[in-house]
């Protein structure tokens, strides 16, 4: 009996349209990393760690002045749309935004590119240039068709789509043409106009609507401002990715930048344990908030820390073990680099065996927390790189980020904590009082 109740409610859950968005999103987003894994191997072949290291600081300044132009208005739509925005109202009003702060930001991204390159190429500013609107686009029309509740359309075009187009596109080069950097940022460009269509059909004849076809003023300066805050985290979730990249660009030379992204790349595939336990961590703790069952909170976050820090350190002892191998997939001159994955490793096991404290503060409306602990993470990793990178290079970057991974953990427990009384202790020791069980 107890067994085909457990099957029962499991296929249940399986059938219920947030689990099967979930299980959709899940599903393309590791066939987006795993193409984007790809990318990055047949990139740093066809290039070298030095024109590698070159288009990967392009693409850093396009994804950030890309957040930028955007003006949060991705995640905005998100949570806008099903509260009842209109969507061809949002969509309009957004790329009125994005075509206003392009003729700012486009600029701006170009004597970035001046400032790390020393110069910087006609032929690679302009396609760089022309995919920064383009790539907001579709992040736009991403948001769009999640809130409509379209996960395929949503995530499709950008995350799988693309970079497959990418893919293939660099495996044609590497038969018919000799790879360069110019070439790389052209075929960029190319892809995400073509994703960008793709996309299009996503948010095309929504099932719902307001009933009012226009929008005052006043409501659109309210979007711009709520829009804000997604924006400050969009740019805290890439300079978490994206800050060890630039510093290295500034600190040291575009060699340094291309032998580091392939240690970055590998070391990302342990954020994949987190992202999959906090698909059915995430609703739940936000269901069990909104009934105030604080007890079974704890014990949902105590299996998740548990359960996140065995998982991690599992596949960081196999990813440290195997670095040899997979650096060897990007090149014989990328192989040195192997023993700077475990810094990488630590700092991912660190950051687990902190806990969820992002999750619980997501997911009860405390997300504002979360941007103050990413930045003040933020800058202790730009501190200690702008130290440990003149003295140590390539190493230095990557104490830079283990350290700032296992901050960023332990801040956000802490906040965790003062909000929600639920902190790092908490998520390694059982309540001392009876737990409620789960229904």
């Amino acid at each position: 009996m107890r067994l085909g109740s457990v099957l029962s409610r499991g296929i249940t859950m399986i059938k219920g349209p947030v689990a099967r968005g979930s299980i959709i999103g899940l599903a393309l987003r590791l066939s987006g990393l795993a193409l984007m894994f790809i990318q990055t191997v047949l990139a740093a072949r066809l290039l070298g760690a030095e024109e590698y290291g070159i288009v990967t600081l392009l693409l850093a300044i396009a994804q950030i002045a890309t957040a930028v132009v955007l003006l949060g208005y991705g995640s905005f739509a998100v949570a806008e749309i099903p509260k009842g925005a209109r969507p061809t109202t949002l969509i309009h009003h957004a790329s009125k935004r994005i075509a206003t702060l392009s003729l700012l930001v486009l600029p701006a991204a170009f004597l970035s590119g001046v400032f790390l390159l020393g110069e910087l190429s006609w032929s690679l500013a302009l396609p760089l240039l022309a995919s920064i609107p383009v790539l907001a686009a579709i992040q736009l029309l991403r948001g769009v068709a999640l809130g409509l509740g379209r996960p395929f359309w949503g995530v499709a075009p950008g995350e799988v789509i693309r970079p497959a187009l990418f893919v293939a596109a660099l495996m044609i080069t590497a038969f018919f043409a000799q790879g360069s950097s110019a070439l790389f940022i052209m075929l960029y460009m190319v892809t995400a106009i073509i994703a960008l269509a793709i996309a299009l059909p996503g948010v095309m004849r929504p099932k719902f609507a307001t009933a009012s076809m226009k929008v005052a003023a006043s409501d659109k300066r309210n979007w711009d401002r709520a829009a804000l805050s997604f924006l400050g985290i969009h740019l805290a979730t890439i300079l978490q990715l994206e800050l060890a990249t630039l510093m290295l660009g500034f600190l040291a030379s575009p060699e340094a930048v291309g032998l580091f992204q392939p240690i970055a790349r590998v070391s990302i595939l342990l954020m994949l344990p987190t992202y999959a336990l906090s698909i059915a961590f995430n609703p739940r703790i936000s269901g069990l908030h909104a009934e105030g069952r604080s007890d079974e909170i704890q014990s949902l976050a105590r299996k998740h820390t548990l359960a996140a820090t065995v998982i991690v350190s599992l596949a960081g002892l196999a990813v440290g073990l195997g670095a040899p191998a997979l650096l060897w997939l990007f090149g014989t001159e990328f192989m040195a680099a192997a023993p700077l994955v475990w810094f990488l490793v630590i700092g991912r096991i660190v950051q687990a065996a902190c806990g969820p404290g992002a999750e619980l503060l997501a997911m009860t409306g405390r997300s504002n927390r979360t941007l103050i602990c990413l930045a003040l993470s933020l800058v202790v990793e730009a501190v200690l790189a702008a130290i440990l990178i003149p003295i140590y290079g390539l190493a230095g970057a990557a104490i830079g980020v283990a350290i700032g991974l296992g901050v960023r953990g332990l801040l956000l427990a802490a906040a965790s904590h003062s909000v929600l009384k639920i902190g790092l202790i908490q998520f390694w020791r059982a309540a001392p009082y009876q737990l409620k069980p789960l229904t």
